[in-house]
């Protein structure tokens, strides 16, 4: 009887396939978490990109008002377009995490901005202008583009 107790001591080999199995579980739900949370953290970037850009532009053309170009046309021109690809035609910056590009083919995302006088119905509010900006991004939302309006008051 003591012999059997003493050759008990050792793990069998269904407990080692067993605890394999349970590491290697753990070990891809620690991997795949790992890679949702570094996706997330990506895409979280890149929204924070645009946020900068967004803000960066709407400053620099606060900033310079008087010198930029006023389109009177730019709700026949520019804002007219509804289809995806005559926007991201029209669109002549891109960006990407590494900033704002001018002509750059590459880049996921684009946006392009006009100026034009603010009014509402045919009241035209003298000294104050409309910044329109839309971006497009192939990634963050494929397929659309997204509009952004600022009042702007110049000088």
């Amino acid at each position: 009887m003591i012999k059997l107790i003493k050759n008990d001591s050792g793990f069998s080999i269904i407990e080692a396939v067993v605890a394999l199995g349970i590491i290697g579980i753990g070990a891809y739900g620690l991997l795949e978490g790992l890679d949702s949370i570094t996706s997330s953290k990506t895409k979280v970037d890149e929204s924070i990109g645009l946020e900068i850009i967004l803000a960066a532009v709407v400053d620099e053309v606060r900033s310079n008002i008087t010198r930029e170009k006023v389109d009177f046309k730019a709700h026949e021109n520019f804002l007219s377009l509804t289809n995806i690809d005559d926007v991201k035609d029209s669109l002549k910056m891109g960006w990407n995490k590494n900033g704002i590009q001018v002509d750059c083919i590459n880049c996921a995302g684009k946006f392009g901005y006009v100026v034009s006088p603010y009014k509402v119905g045919t009241l035209l509010y003298r000294g104050l202008f409309e910044v329109s900006i839309r971006v497009t991004h192939d990634k963050l939302f494929p397929n659309r583009f997204k509009q952004y309006r600022f009042i702007v008051r110049g000088e």
